[in-house]
């Protein structure tokens, strides 16, 4: 029974690296040109790939070979094809609320993963606008800052969330506002 799984496995995998190849050498369509790394699947193809996974929900402790296979197969014609998610670590969250009209506060000290967006929400309950900044000049201009209302998120990939800051509008801004934050984290060793 064993020799019969990692017989199945080999199948679907040769069989989805083939097409994986397949697509990543034939010609495209002249108009729409994908973003460099990225695979763009027609209709035909995204029904074939479809098939393959629908025939292989019997292999599942044998499902990471053949994912690996597929990634080294990409790896080798240069394409990336994220296959594999995995749940973080663990996730870093932390609120800050604003003092007072037009005075800028700094994030706290939080190191950020690389590649990992530190995202920035106005809390849901805000009434008035939070301005987002990388520096506390920036954070007093409101032509320099990116403004959020409530419910509103904005990302960025940055070392440290020290690095932003935020202020309250000084006219449609209300006291007591302020951000949420998260990031995920890295495994640590």
């Amino acid at each position: 029974m064993a020799d019969k799984d990692k017989a199945a496995v080999a199948a679907v995998g040769i069989t989805a690296g083939a097409l994986l190849a397949l697509l990543a050498t034939r010609p495209k369509p002249a108009a729409a040109a994908p973003a460099n790394g990225v695979v763009s699947l027609d209709d035909p193809a995204m029904q074939a790939l479809i098939s393959i996974l629908e025939h292989a929900e019997n292999i599942d402790s044998d499902v990471d070979q053949v994912v690996n296979a597929i990634n080294t197969l990409a790896a080798a014609l240069g394409v990336e094809v994220p296959l594999k998610l995995e749940n973080p670590p663990d996730i870093t969250a932390f609120r800050v609320l604003t003092t007072a009209l037009a005075t800028p506060i700094q994030l706290p000290y939080r190191e950020i993963p690389y590649r990992k967006p530190l995202v920035i929400k106005a809390i849901h309950t805000n009434t008035g606008v939070i301005m987002v900044a990388r520096n506390l000049a920036d954070a007093r201009n409101i032509n320099s800052t990116f403004w959020l209302i409530a419910n509103e998120a904005v990302e960025y990939e940055i070392k440290n969330a020290d690095h932003i800051w935020i202020c309250v509008h000084p006219t449609l801004g209300v006291v007591g506002d302020g951000v949420l934050c998260t990031v995920e984290q890295e495994a640590t060793t």
